[in-house]
């Protein structure tokens, strides 16, 4: 009225942000209480534009306070194997502003195993069979020596190889050799006798030539 000038301000209240990322630890680290919500603040951050950066823990005197919501010890004590859990961390500005940002942790376990082998694989060159074991051949007690079954099959093995007359020929495809793999690594023993039968009959019966 009477041409007065009314200034107007808009004012942004922007709320936190949090930089955050999934996070690896081993199955000794879980069961010993190393993951603590300190271990956990300190690979995320949180800033605000009023504020600044937010640092771990409640601020009485800035109003703020960045924390792992519903942070349990047992989260990953409990851990007996492999496996992981979702954390959220919640950074809160001096005016009441929230944001939440959820993270997948990941436990590994990282002792070594040992792992018996449900059979042998044995390479024999024709090269060498002939040859003392000193110079690379098999010794004398081997079974590829002393048995005449084992011994007609490698002769006859070394013979098919230098005249390449196959006793046997199978032809596979991209696709038939992709499910063949999938078959063997679902298979809780792939050298059981009946999963080895089962897979001669599936993939290698229709394929031979």
């Amino acid at each position: 009225q009477d041409m007065a000038v009314a200034n107007m301000y808009r004012v942004w209240d922007y709320g936190p942000l949090i930089e955050a990322y999934d996070l690896y630890y081993t199955l000794e680290q879980a069961q010993s209480g190393y993951i603590t919500e300190e271990e956990l603040l300190s690979h995320a951050k949180a800033t605000d534009e009023e504020d600044g950066e937010i640092p771990g823990g409640d601020h009485a005197e800035q109003g703020n306070s960045f924390r792992v919501m519903d942070y349990a010890t047992t989260d990953f004590t409990g851990f007996t194997a492999d496996g992981s859990v979702t954390e959220t961390y919640l950074a809160t500005d001096s005016v009441g502003n929230r944001t939440r940002y959820k993270i997948t942790v990941h436990i590994t376990d990282s002792a070594p195993q040992k792992v018996l082998p449900s059979g042998t694989t044995r390479f024999i060159s024709a090269k060498y069979y002939s040859r003392a074991s000193e110079e690379g051949g098999l010794r004398e007690t081997s079974i590829w020596k002393q048995d005449p079954d084992y011994q007609n099959a490698l002769e006859q093995t070394f013979a098919n190889q230098q005249n390449k007359n196959a006793v046997i020929t199978y032809q596979f495809d991209h696709d038939t050799i992709c499910a063949m793999r999938e078959a063997l690594y679902a298979a809780p023993d792939p050298m059981d006798k009946e999963n080895l039968t089962e897979f001669y009959k599936k993939f290698m019966v229709q394929n031979q030539k």
